[in-house]
């Protein structure tokens, strides 16, 4: 499957499992970023979002929004993407956000909830993190009490 290409409906190209945009004879098609970092390609004058045919292709047709499983918009395989509602995709984020506060700060955080406020607002504007991080920290924190 790694290998795999499949074309793309009327044209002479193929996207790829590993998230790449070729011609017929295999070659890849060059590829450049948005404003917003998403890669794109043009084909015959007009552009397209690469993450999207590969994911139209090889998990098959949505218009729901694509998550990139590990944060990475360079990182176009299909096995990096997922299609999700907003809701989803912006729980994932927070959860990768939170994972990535030091265990010492986390901790420091949970200290916070059970002696001062569980208020969401509160902990954003203290600790300078997103309402849905504190969120998480919220949620984990009436889950042990």
């Amino acid at each position: 499957m790694k290998n795999e290409r499949k074309r793309v409906f009327g044209t002479e190209l193929y996207v790829t499992f590993e998230g790449n945009v070729q011609d017929f004879e295999g070659n890849n098609i060059k590829t450049y970023k948005t404003n917003n970092k998403v890669k794109m390609f043009k084909w015959k004058g007009k552009t397209y979002s690469l993450a999207r045919y590969v994911a139209y292709y090889f998990i098959g047709p949505s218009k729901k929004r694509i998550h990139y499983i590990d944060g990475n918009k360079d990182n176009t395989a299909a096995w990096n993407l997922q299609y999700v509602d907003t809701q989803n995709k912006d729980i994932s984020q927070s959860r990768r956000m939170f994972m990535d506060i030091p265990e010492e700060r986390k901790e420091e955080i949970f200290e916070f909830i059970a002696n001062i406020s569980n208020d969401f607002y509160l902990i954003s504007d203290t600790f300078n993190i997103p309402i849905m991080v504190a969120g998480i920290f919220v949620k984990i924190n009436s889950k042990n009490t």
